[in-house]
């Protein structure tokens, strides 16, 4: 009884398709269950044989089709070369495989937010490879950062977020087809067009600087980010817990005296600012006015010596009128004053608008 053996050979070496460093890998074929998959340019050798000379080759044949190709007899037959019922078709079937997978990039961070149509990441960010080969599957992936040699994908990628980072990467499926090399570079002092990695924090600062408020004041903070954006501003007023900054901070409700605000703000993606402190004393308290007075030797004026005493911002100017139908002037050295005259009011002013006033009044003689 004779016996036919069909019989495959194969052995070439794929170069690499780019210079700089991509590994070499040996064409192949590979099995995937019962499917046998073929490199489409490697030669297939069918040898027919009955089992009991030595082998003889054919010339070579190549495959045509990406896929299934088959090698057919019209019906099937047994060992005793009678047809198999029902009458069917034998078919060897083996797949041809010249295309390359094909791998993609995706960036995966604690953090990420999309602004103007350009996504940005922590700077955790870390690069995750996918690969996807149609017939024969991924057999391995490479990958090069900063132009280092190729080296196995094995998980996810980290690098330094602070500098200029390139990125290449190609995969082998099981056959031996060799992607051509991606490359994906992020520039960190230029603007890049597919991504960002946004490792700063929003600056802020408030309106005011001085060092003496008055109740009237109102405090404005305000924040700037270069990247994604400012999301959030926060302050706290003497130790109290932070809240969201919505409005201009007003002095309602605080006493005179000494006092801190704290504020910070975060972007898009939480990179938060170290907190700012801006200190000041709430100056809300008027003048004290206090009178020296004499009377001349003739009992004819009255001498008013007025001095204003202010706590901490300072007195501005004193006013006085003499009676109420006179006009306010501003005192500058001790005054003279009739005997006749009823009635002064005295105002204080201090730098900060405090105003107090006192009047005096004298009883006809």
């Amino acid at each position: 009884m004779k016996r036919y053996i069909v019989i495959f050979v194969f052995s070439v070496i794929a170069l690499p398709l780019f210079s700089q460093s991509q590994l070499p890998e040996k064409k192949t074929i590979y099995q995937k269950g019962d499917s046998i998959i073929w490199n489409k340019s490697l030669p297939l050798y069918i040898h027919i044989s009955t089992g009991e000379e030595d082998y003889k080759f054919s010339k070579p044949m190549y495959l045509d089709t990406e896929g299934a190709n088959y090698i057919r007899t019209k019906w099937e037959m047994d060992s005793l070369g009678r047809y198999v019922q029902p009458l069917r078709e034998q078919l060897w079937t083996v797949y041809a495989d010249s295309r390359a997978p094909v791998t993609k990039v995706s960036f995966i961070s604690k953090e990420k937010y999309t602004f103007k149509g350009k996504t940005y990441y922590s700077d955790d960010v870390k690069a995750k490879l996918t690969s996807y080969d149609a017939l024969s599957g991924v057999k391995v992936t490479y990958y090069s950062i900063d132009g280092s040699e190729f080296v196995k994908y094995d998980g996810l990628i980290s690098f330094d977020t602070k500098k200029d980072i390139n990125l290449k990467f190609y995969s082998v499926d099981n056959v031996g087809n060799v992607e051509d090399i991606s490359e994906i570079s992020y520039f960190s002092d230029k603007n890049n067009l597919l991504f960002g990695i946004d490792n700063t924090a929003p600056v802020s600062k408030i309106n005011n600087s001085d060092s003496i408020l008055s109740s009237k004041d109102l405090l404005v903070i305000s924040s700037v980010d270069d990247n994604v954006g400012v999301s959030v501003i926060y302050y706290s007023i003497d130790g109290g817990g932070f809240k969201p900054y919505e409005k201009p901070i007003t002095m309602l409700g605080l006493k005179d005296g000494k006092h801190k605000i704290e504020y910070y703000a975060l972007d898009w993606i939480n990179n938060q600012e170290e907190t700012n402190v801006y200190e000041f004393y709430l100056d809300i308290k008027a003048p004290e006015i206090k009178i020296d007075e004499s009377i001349n030797e003739l009992n004819s004026k009255r001498i008013l010596n007025i001095e204003a005493i202010d706590n901490k911002s300072g007195v501005k100017k004193i006013l006085v009128q003499l009676n109420d139908n006179g006009k306010f002037v501003e005192y500058n050295e001790p005054i003279s004053i009739d005997i006749a005259h009823q009635k002064i009011k005295i105002v204080a002013i201090d730098n900060m608008g405090n105003t107090s006033v006192r009047i005096i009044s004298y009883s006809k003689s």
